[in-house]
Order: structure tokens, then sequence, then C-alpha cells
């Protein structure tokens, strides 16, 4: 989670997309 957590302080619109995508995947 520390990784997901670092990349939304990059890209917090990029991470959010990206983490419901994998959330939906799963």
């Amino acid at each position: 989670m520390a990784t997901e957590r670092t990349l939304s302080i990059i890209k917090p619109d990029a991470t959010r997309r990206n983490l419901t995508g994998k959330i939906n995947a799963r």
C-alpha cells in the first residue's frame, strides 16, 4: 500500500483510476 500512496501523491488522478481499475479487476 506504500507504493500506491506514494503514487497518489505524485499522480492522484492516475492513481485513483489505477486503483479503481485494480479493485474492479479483482
